[in-house]
């Protein structure tokens, strides 16, 4: 059995637009330089766009701060406006190399999503979300009709018992049907398997996952196994080390479509204003987008939403990012990637 291992990355692939690996090391080392002198500004393309389409879901998985019965994200509203959608990639397609559609919630729980879907694609980039395929086959056979979407499978188990182990509220017979069918589609799937590094019996329960892959969808490729994180919840009074250059490689906006600098923010001190108060030079490097950027890479903690989390030292994963891209060229090797902008 073989599987791409990725970690709590995942390495984004091609879309209409094309780019060489040296390219897109180069990118890397503009991204590495931004960080490192921290002025504020990017010199290269963000490497996604995020657009959370919903704040509600379906499940209630229990260290999830969107969950069903204690849903504690902070937005005005849980489903975005088409509107705010469309001006999002009108001001961004092209300075982003991918998209992504979704932070908190279930995606396919917003009522227009086909619409969204339809929308995104007019950039010609990847679009990529995170789904726990708990919904009705229609869904998932509309799904995969659109050959730019990137799906990661949220499965966390390979049976009925294992699969309730976390994903409580979920029912794993829709989850495989839904599965079959997105992976005999048009698009592309990435099964996924949250863990925790120090359980005992790890390598048994990946094992057991990429045989149920085999046997389900007759491949284990492309599987996530993702670190789980014990403070997604974000719960204020715990204070984490570390340091955050996440906003240096992507734009995210909210559900109210408001921006924020990341992708795991739960609370409002760190909001920044409305999709409709931007162009897409202050999108690029906006007094306020700078102002954020240096702040939170200098020092985290100093907003309440950041303090539980570990952040992202970007500049360390783009360090090695960058070897494996050179490593590529000068092996004769060509990985194409989007062109757009941005992907790891």
């Amino acid at each position: 059995m073989k599987a791409v291992i990725v970690g709590n990355q995942v390495s984004f692939d091609s879309g209409q637009h094309m780019i060489s690996s040296f390219q897109l090391a180069v990118r890397r080392l503009h991204h590495l330089k931004d960080i490192y002198f921290n002025t504020g500004r990017v010199s290269a393309p963000y490497q996604t766009v995020t657009i959370e389409t919903t704040a509600i879901c379906n499940l209630d998985c229990p260290i999830c701060p969107a969950r069903k019965s204690d849903n504690i994200i902070e937005r005005a509203g849980k489903q975005i406006k088409l509107a705010d959608v469309q001006r999002i990639v009108d001001l961004t397609k092209h300075m982003t190399e991918t998209y992504c559609l979704n932070i908190w919630g279930e995606p396919l729980l917003h009522k227009d999503f086909r619409k969204i879907v339809e929308c995104v694609p007019e950039a010609g980039l990847p679009i990529w979300f995170s789904s726990n395929l708990n919904y009705s086959a229609r869904l998932a056979e509309m799904l995969s009709e659109f050959p730019l979407l990137r799906i990661i499978c949220s499965l966390d188990g390979w049976d009925t018992e294992s699969y309730a182990e976390y994903r409580w509220g979920g029912k794993f017979d829709v989850v495989r049907r839904n599965l079959a069918i997105l992976a005999a589609g048009k698009c592309k799937i990435y099964p996924q398997y949250l863990v925790t590094p120090d359980d005992e019996n790890l390598e048994r329960r990946k094992e057991q996952f990429l045989r149920f892959l085999e046997v389900e969808i007759g491949t284990a490729s492309n599987v996530v196994f993702k670190r789980k994180n014990l403070a997604y919840r974000n719960e204020p009074g715990e204070v984490v080390p570390g340091r955050c250059s996440s906003f240096y490689g992507g734009l995210y906006f909210n559900c109210d479509g408001v921006l924020m600098p990341c992708c795991n923010n739960v609370r409002s001190d760190v909001f920044l204003n409305h999709i409709s108060s931007y162009t897409s030079e202050t999108l690029w490097n906006g007094e306020d987008v700078r102002n954020l950027r240096r702040s939170i890479l200098k020092d985290k903690n100093q907003f309440d939403s950041c303090r539980s989390c570990a952040g992202e030292d970007y500049q360390q994963l783009m360090f090695a990012k960058v070897l494996v891209r050179l490593r590529q060229v000068f092996s004769g090797k060509r990985d194409i990637l989007p062109a757009s902008s941005r992907a790891l």
